[in-house]
């Protein structure tokens, strides 16, 4: 399994010091954001990414999701979504990217009955994005979120069963974060990945790795903390033991904070990253 480490806009800033830190330590390449101002205002950065590919790593791109809604049940704001992730999409060409990755979400507190309409749009903006991404030859994931709909685990089950060709990024602390939120009781790691439907199970080529530090009295999951390396053991044990493992493509570590709530720096996420 790779390891990728999360990239922003800044690391292209300092294009050779950063690929010269991924080949020191043990990162097999990086997860890259493409959010406002690439594809708007300013195009995706596909010499660094080149660059990142010339120098013998690999690169995932998630797609724009900031104030996009794939999942919205109101029309134009579904599609004017999907316009704006096709646009990026087409400005991607001749890169070669690992996969895609997006976010299949909406901030309605109303989605019909079991968030049925919610779903159906959302199955409807994968399959208009569909036949260009696979004309691309890459795969799509849909990374599991603690937002409303759809990117829960019960949810992202009907999504896969109506796209065939869509697979899943799994965050487990977005899922324990969002059990929380709904049940207000805490499931560990272990027992959540006991419970995927098996459809989700199948269909995960991408893991999501940061730790998480729960809070009972406020109900809530904080997420995106440096990971303890037991947790992770346990983790990458539990998925290699249903059979998981062996269909995914990479591991990100998405850390962006320690355990106090300061910005996480890259020394402290390497030290992370040699432990598991």
């Amino acid at each position: 399994m790779r390891v990728l480490y999360s990239s922003w806009g800044r690391d292209v800033d300092r294009e050779k010091g950063f690929i010269e830190f991924l080949g020191k330590n043990g990162f097999d390449g990086i997860e890259f954001s493409l959010d406002y101002p690439y594809c708007h205002t300013r195009n995706p950065p596909k010499e660094f990414l080149a660059d990142i590919e010339r120098e013998g790593f690999i690169y995932g791109l998630h797609l724009p999701w900031r104030d996009l809604s794939l999942a919205s049940p109101i029309p134009e704001v579904r599609e004017a979504s999907v316009q704006v992730i096709k646009r990026c999409v087409e400005m991607l060409s001749g890169l070669n990217p690992l996969y895609f990755l997006t976010h299949l979400t909406t901030d309605q507190t109303d989605c019909g009955f079991r968030d049925k309409e919610c779903i159906n749009a959302g199955i409807e903006s994968l399959r208009e994005l569909m036949p260009l991404i696979d004309e691309l030859g890459v795969e799509l994931v849909v990374e599991t979120t603690h937002n409303r709909c759809c990117g829960g685990e019960e949810q992202i089950p009907y999504v896969l069963d109506a796209v065939e060709n869509a697979f899943v990024c799994l965050d487990i602390p977005h899922l324990l974060s969002r059990r929380m939120i709904r049940w207000g009781e805490f499931y560990d790691p272990v027992t959540l990945i006991e419970e995927l439907p098996p459809i989700v199970l199948e269909r995960i080529r991408v893991i999501h790795i940061h730790g998480y530090r729960v809070d009972l009295n406020n109900r809530a999951v904080y997420t995106h903390f440096l990971p303890r390396p037991e947790e992770v053991e346990a983790i990458l044990n539990k998925l290699s033991k249903v059979g998981v493992l062996r269909n995914v493509k990479a591991a990100v570590i998405e850390s962006f904070r320690d355990t106090q709530g300061s910005e996480s720096t890259i020394r402290r996420i390497v030290r992370e990253v040699h432990k598991f």
